[in-house]
């Protein structure tokens, strides 16, 4: 999937998934930046189903500040895909001083690893720099800015992330202020200051960096790929900060980057269904099977199995065994495969994300 024509420094990613408001939230605060780089926004629309009396699409033909074009992609189409990315070189070649906002609409819906996998295969020739953010994200206006400093201004830079408070503008409580890489954040918190107030801090190396603010390099996409597609949804952030890690990369946080996050909107659209929580266990039993030492991994896995045991014979709360199994089978799968982190193919595969 290939884009040509007109360069952009910064190609931003986001995914909605039956959130319009939050998604048209974020386009306008991009929108009122003060970016001293090109730029474009990408939003992948993860199939969406929920009908808005103001959808995405509504706001993006009437807004006049904005330059827009919607691609329809079927996943199971590759061929038919390409056809219709190629009718989008006229529309990056024109110069325009509006911001340009691609909407893609999937058919169906593929996660949020490969949706950004898939976003950042459609302009990965025309950016040098990717912004991956949540759609449920409001930036101050010079937080991509900020971020681009950090990420250039520091030697052997993999990503640099910023300060991410709850809710809305002027809302000064954490929820993200520099992050400790940890493979199951029940034991150790990948966010030790959320819930605080605000409080004045320096930029700094973390271990740690949230998928919903990560500034990264084209260079380092095609070295280490985004996210691995075994993660659907939840932990692809934890793992991608790990394989920067345990190659000498740095991650830095800017706290001079500022944003607001509508803390999982997405999540609680589908938070009570059965397969989501499948996805969501298998995923936490992956991580900790990838990252954790040896004899970490086990004492995590039986603790962890304890626990939900005990809760559920004192709360009554349903808990399905059968799905914790079948997770764990996985992740053993992968932890005894010497290749996963160590094979390049295997870390480049992806379904929907073509080199």
């Amino acid at each position: 999937m290939k884009l040509k024509s007109q360069h952009f420094n910064i190609g931003i990613i986001t995914i909605n998934f039956n959130t319009d408001g939050d998604t048209i939230n974020l386009v306008e605060s991009v929108n009122k930046s003060k970016v001293g780089y090109g730029h474009i926004l990408c939003i992948i629309d993860n199939n969406s189903t929920e009908t808005k009396s103001k959808s995405l699409l509504d706001y993006l033909n009437e807004n006049i500040d904005l330059n827009y074009k919607e691609l329809n992609l079927k996943i199971n189409n590759q061929v038919n895909n390409e056809c219709i990315l190629r009718t989008t070189d006229e529309w990056i070649a024109s110069n325009t001083n509006k911001l340009k906002v691609l909407l893609i609409k999937l058919d169906e819906n593929i996660g949020f690893a490969a949706a950004n996998n898939l976003g950042y295969s459609v302009l990965k020739n025309i950016s040098s720099h990717f912004l991956i953010i949540n759609n449920d994200v409001v930036v101050e206006k010079n937080l991509i800015n900020e971020l681009m400093n950090s990420f250039e201004g520091n030697e052997m830079c993999g990503l640099s992330t910023g300060k991410i408070y709850f809710g809305k503008p002027d809302n000064n409580v954490l929820w993200y202020a520099g992050g400790r890489f940890s493979f199951e954040p029940k034991i150790f918190n990948r966010h030790p200051y959320r819930g605080e107030n605000d409080f004045n801090d320096e930029e700094r190396q973390v271990t740690f960096a949230s998928g919903a603010l990560i500034l990264t390099s084209n260079q380092i996409i095609k070295k280490f790929n985004l996210f691995h597609e075994a993660f659907f949804f939840g932990e692809e952030d934890a793992a991608f900060s790990y394989k920067l890690l345990r190659d000498n990369y740095k991650i830095i946080y800017n706290p001079k980057a500022k944003c607001w996050h509508n803390v999982g909107t997405s999540r609680k659209k589908i938070s009570n269904n059965k397969w989501f929580n499948s996805k969501k266990n298998k995923s936490r039993f992956l991580l900790a099977a990838l990252t954790a030492p040896f004899y970490t991994y086990y004492f995590w896995l039986l603790m962890y199995l304890n626990l939900r045991v005990i809760k559920y014979i004192i709360s009554g709360e349903r808990y399905d065994l059968i799905e914790d199994m079948k997770s764990l089978i996985y992740s053993l799968k992968i932890r005894y495969s010497k290749s996963f982190f160590e094979n390049q193919q295997l870390i480049n595969s992806s379904k929907y994300l073509s080199h």
